[in-house]
Order: structure tokens, then sequence, then C-alpha cells
């Protein structure tokens, strides 16, 4: 892997977290906070998973989660 991205977005589409990294075998971890901090509220999210090769090969899926 060359780099790894995830968003995270309401059932409107509207981004609340996005995060990056790049370099061999990299890690996120995320808390449950939008970008400003807050936690977000009881309800349904999507997160956006990119990964991008050494090949520059890319491969995006999309998982629904709920948060209670």
């Amino acid at each position: 892997i060359q780099s790894m991205s995830v968003g995270i977005f309401d059932m409107s589409g509207r981004l609340l977290s996005r995060q990056e990294v790049s370099g061999s075998g990299p890690t996120l971890s995320w808390k449950g906070l939008s970008a400003d901090g807050k936690k977000l509220a009881k309800g349904v999210y999507l997160a956006v998973v990119t990964i991008q090769g050494v090949n520059g090969e890319v491969l995006r899926k999309v998982h629904k989660f709920v948060v209670r």
C-alpha cells in the first residue's frame, strides 16, 4: 500500500472527518469524532475507504455503520 484515506460522511453526504496516511503498512485509527472534535451523534454514517497500491491501482469501498 502506498497510501490510504478514510472519509466519514453523514447520510446526506456531508464530510465529517477525513484521515490520510502514506508509506508502507499504513495504519489509521479513528476515535468517533468529527473534524471539529465533536462526538458523532447516534445515527447511520458512511465510511469511504480509499487505498492506493504501489502500482498506482486504486481501490475504494463504502461501508455503512451505526453509532449507538
